[in-house]
């Protein structure tokens, strides 16, 4: 197994280092985004189906206007 040279060392440290921030920039963003939102997580079913609901009927809106075009030309 060949040595690392000292440069080469380093740099592993570094992007290691990098990760290693950024994975916990993230888990810590992500942590406090959901104790922010906690409180709309409680009736939180129902606001999932309900913007279930206006999602796919927005879709199938945007869908008819797609298609009218189509048909015109």
């Amino acid at each position: 197994m060949r040595r690392r040279s000292h440069l080469q060392h380093q740099r592993l440290v570094v992007q290691a280092r990098g990760r290693l921030s950024q994975k916990n920039y993230n888990t810590k963003v992500k942590r406090t985004r959901k104790e922010a939102f906690q409180g709309e997580f409680d009736d939180h079913d129902d606001k999932v189906t309900e913007a279930f609901h206006t999602k796919s009927a927005w879709n199938e809106e945007r869908e008819n206007k797609r298609e009218k075009p189509q048909e015109d030309g």
